[in-house]
């Protein structure tokens, strides 16, 4: 019987498509290669942590705002970058709005 990856490991990873998240424009170029000892070789492509904050705060779910609270805790956004990825998001004026004043609460 084998072992589950996150017991093997000591995490978590799900590989998900690009469609699967909304991503400000220009994501692709931002992505950081994971690549050591421990990837056998293999490269891990991620989302730069501001893209990933911007998609966490679009789904919105319980877990992702908990996610992000813990992100400006740890100082690993800054305000102004993520105001600027929000701009270049493609979703509504009432989505921006509200995604707007979810960055600024956390920030405070």
């Amino acid at each position: 019987m084998s072992v589950p990856f996150h017991e093997l490991h000591g995490y978590y990873a799900q590989g998900v498509g690009p469609e699967t998240a909304v991503l400000p424009d220009g994501w692709q170029d931002r992505l950081v290669s994971i690549d050591n000892e421990n990837t056998n070789g293999v490269v891990g492509l991620c989302l730069e942590v501001h893209d990933l904050a911007i998609s966490k705060l679009v789904a919105s779910r319980p877990k992702d705002l908990e996610f992000i609270q813990e992100l400006v805790r740890c100082e690993m956004i800054e305000y102004q970058t993520m105001l600027t990825r929000l701009a270049k998001t493609d979703m509504s004026d009432a989505e921006r709005s509200r995604i707007k004043s979810r960055i600024d609460v956390n920030f405070r």
